[in-house]
């Protein structure tokens, strides 16, 4: 049983903009196979600026009804929208109650279930297996903290010791940098959740237009060959179910081409080395390194798309499109269950580019998408090459 304690609190100060973004790249990195580098909040750059907040209430605010907040009359309001929360130990008393903490609850409780386990890989999928294990201050790494985060909370508006780990493990989730993993909500994590808020409602509302188009379309599908290598992640089947979820907005089916290829040790040894990781270090698409070569030609049929399960030492995957001449593959390292889907369509669309919308399925950075596809994708997945059918 949880332990809750009095609420700390400051004066009201105006929500903090998110840290800075990387720069997106209009095309892939000459001299490395596109790494992964999570933004500083997973929703990426906001595009509304910041309001005053007692002009603007947040969207965690205009979604929470304080009544809900245990027995009637418990609750007492706080003149401040979003106060500085956090738990202090201790035991729980009815003083401690906040709307403010029943906020973060409820919106809490909505990321973990719909966005975490339903829309993306459960964590610590969203992160490469060196990004899980990164700790903050108190030497708690991604993968404890997400594994630490209470199925769901209890709406009480009381901010004990299970609404913190929650708290962290959002933090872990969406912020970059390890010191802001602190269980407290401060003035970029309340900016986070009202940025959860409001990209959730972008996402449903275009996945409900985005379905209904697609039922009008004709059904087509793709088959991906799937070779597994010694290291790799072999999570080919979860990362057809996420594809699918993707490419039903175009309404292409992608299905598992044959039994999946399994290359035993000296036969992954004699490809890329003891070490069972692929050097990408390549100076351009058309140009790989021997050991990448030596993965694409491996198990290559000309007429089809093969997937290779293996490692890379800074890339979720990489993809060689038709304009590469190189083989028609693409390579998943341990990672989010949406890359699959990516690198595929990276050659289903011959682009090498990243899209600078981080709704969209080709943004940069897996597991941290929202995966939304733009009618000229869907016109060109379907009709643009020899492989949807």
């Amino acid at each position: 049983m949880a332990t809750f304690a009095p609420l700390t609190t400051q004066p009201a100060r105006p929500r903090m903009e998110s840290g800075a973004h990387a720069a997106r790249k209009s095309g892939r990195p000459a001299a490395s196979a596109r790494p992964f580098s999570p933004p500083d909040a997973a929703f990426g750059p906001s595009t509304a600026p910041a309001m005053p907040q007692s002009d603007t209430p947040s969207p965690v605010a205009r979604a929470f009804n304080p009544n809900s907040c245990g027995k009637k009359g418990i609750c007492v309001p706080h003149p401040e929208d979003q106060p500085l929360l956090k738990s202090a130990g201790g035991a729980k008393t009815t003083t401690s109650c906040r709307p403010a903490a029943g906020k973060v609850q409820l919106v809490l409780n909505d990321y973990r279930k719909n966005f975490l386990s339903n829309c993306r890989a459960d964590p610590p999928g969203l992160f490469s297996a060196k990004e899980v294990f990164i700790t903050n201050p108190e030497n708690e790494s991604r993968s404890d903290l997400f594994n630490g985060w209470p199925q769901k909370l209890n709406v009480d508006c009381l901010f004990g010791n299970d609404t913190k780990k929650a708290t962290k493990g959002f933090q872990a989730a969406v912020f970059q940098d390890p010191k802001e993993w602190d269980g407290v909500v401060g003035e970029k994590t309340w900016h986070a959740l009202d940025e959860f808020e409001r990209r959730k409602e972008c996402f449903l509302t275009a996945t409900s237009v985005t379905s209904g188009a697609a039922k009008k379309l004709s059904p087509k599908g793709v088959g991906v060959r799937i070779t597994n290598l010694v290291g790799g992640s072999g999570t080919a089947e979860r990362d057809i179910k996420t594809a699918n979820e993707i490419y039903k907005q175009a309404n292409v089916k992608v299905a598992m081409k044959g039994a999946p290829a399994k290359f035993d040790l000296a036969k992954t040894v004699s490809l890329i080395g003891p070490d069972l990781t692929v050097d990408n270090k390549h100076a351009s698409p058309s140009e790989p390194t021997a050991e990448e070569r030596a993965v694409i030609t491996s198990n290559d049929d000309p007429g089809s798309i093969t997937a290779y399960y293996t490692r890379l030492p800074d890339a979720a995957g990489f993809a060689w499109t038709p304009q590469s001449g190189q083989p028609h593959a693409f390579i998943v390292s341990p990672s989010a269950s949406d890359t699959f889907a990516h690198e595929l369509a990276h050659i289903l669309l011959n682009e090498e580019g990243h899209e600078g919308d981080r709704n969209n399925f080709m943004a940069e950075g897996g597991g941290t998408r929202q995966n939304m596809m733009n009618p000229e994708q869907i016109k060109t997945i379907r009709d643009g090459n020899p492989f949807v059918k």
